[in-house]
């Protein structure tokens, strides 16, 4: 991966400005390596990921959502934010990952009720993505 192109993708979405879109490889590179990062860099790699999330490519958009599970515990309303936005995408493998993600903010939560509650009222798919991520909760 060209770090000069990581670089430069963390620093504009640190400010909030738009990134370019990342190819493919890139976005594929950077979600492998995002659960790395320490708090430093966390939020813009949170901000990116956000604008990951709206890659053209589906198996990009779902990497995302996967990886947004990084940021369960530390940024939990930015995640359920993020994973709203993609509860309804057309991708099966998106949707999926929405539900992984999912299961894991409810798992880190204290406020299990709550989430569920806003998720039920959210949309159908929202619903949906709800009772897999609680199939797929251990117990």
């Amino acid at each position: 991966m060209d770090f000069a192109i990581l670089i430069d993708a963390l620093e504009t979405a640190e400010t909030g400005q738009p990134t370019r879109l990342l190819s493919r490889g890139e976005a594929l590179g950077f979600l492998d390596e995002a659960i790395h990062f320490r708090r430093t860099v966390s939020y813009a790699a949170l901000r990116l990921t956000g604008e990951l999330a709206r890659h053209l490519q589906g198996d990009v958009r779902a990497r995302a959502a996967r990886a947004l599970a990084s940021w369960v515990d530390s940024e939990p309303a930015a995640v359920e934010r993020l994973l709203f936005e993609l509860v309804g995408d057309p991708d099966d493998e998106v949707r999926a990952a929405v539900a992984e993600t999912l299961g894991a903010l409810l798992a880190a939560t204290v406020e299990k009720s709550l989430v569920a509650e806003r998720w039920r009222k959210h949309s159908r798919e929202a619903r949906a993505a709800l009772r897999e991520a609680r199939r797929l909760l251990p117990g």
